[in-house]
């Protein structure tokens, strides 16, 4: 699960649970779990897919676990992810009718109790300011102390999210000859910060069919393969995960004992 991330505190909307998932006998779906129940679904086909799960969450503490479905049905399912999601702390809990004409009573009903209460409204002149609502305020605000001592309290700057660089592969040196495996090295990122790489290992130098794959946690910046077939080129690549998924480093190559081919 490359998002969201293990402690998040997520709003109350619509979420996009975003995974990638790989199976060396091929896939057939994706699954999402939360506190386990399946919430979603979603086909794949190859042996390595990508994935977003959508997911309409409530508020609390909720366990997320994505699952990989292969073509003989067996699952393999990721570590347990925990999230909370945070309610508005706006949310209105009661109603009132105001009439037109300020001598007739007000009726208030609260969600705790049925009894009507009676009220006479004062006459004013004052006019009501209009009250607008920005389209862009997508995300629910919540209620601070100044607000509710009617003071109007300082507008923090818009969240934007970023983009990681692709990091460089470093070694093992292009055209390098090992014996059985090799250890993966790679730069940091730069511009966001990392939460984690991507590592794909591949006959093909496309990349339509992954020998091996892994997820390493920053700031670990190398990986060891298992052991590896002989006499064969690899191919192999890294990319950061972080706000959003990076781009992927240059294709970088190495060969397992060639000369005894």
């Amino acid at each position: 699960m490359d998002w969201p991330l293990d402690g998040a505190v997520l709003d109350v909307q619509l979420i996009s649970v975003v995974t990638h998932v790989a199976d060396p006998d091929g896939l057939r779906a994706v699954e999402l779990s939360v506190d386990g129940n399946r919430v979603a679904s979603r086909a794949a086909n190859g042996r390595f897919a990508r994935r977003n799960l959508n997911w309409d969450p409530r508020p609390g503490e909720h366990v997320l676990i994505v699952a990989a479905v292969g073509t003989d049905g067996d699952r393999t399912a990721s570590a347990p992810v925990q999230v909370r999601v945070e309610a508005d702390d706006k949310t209105v809990n009661s109603t009132t009718t105001v009439p037109t004409d300020p001598t007739i009573p007000v009726t208030t009903t609260n969600q705790s109790t049925s009894t009507p209460l009676t009220a006479t409204l004062p006459t004013s002149t004052t006019p009501r300011p209009a009250t607008t609502t920005s389209p862009s305020a997508s995300l629910p605000r919540p209620t601070t102390p100044a607000a509710e001592h009617g003071t109007t309290p300082a507008t923090s700057p818009p969240t934007t999210s970023c983009t990681p660089t692709a990091p460089t592969a470093t070694a093992p040196p292009n055209g390098t000859e090992v014996v059985q495996s090799a250890t993966l090295r790679w730069t940091a990122a730069a511009g966001c910060s990392a939460t984690s790489y991507r590592v794909d290992v591949s006959r093909d130098p496309a990349f339509a069919r992954l020998e091996h794959t892994a997820t390493v946690a920053h700031p670990t910046l190398s990986w060891s393969t298992p052991t590896l077939a002989s006499c064969v080129t690899w191919y192999w690549r890294v990319a950061a995960l972080g706000p959003t998924p990076g781009p992927w480093s240059a294709t970088a190559t190495f060969s397992t004992f060639l000369r005894g081919c």
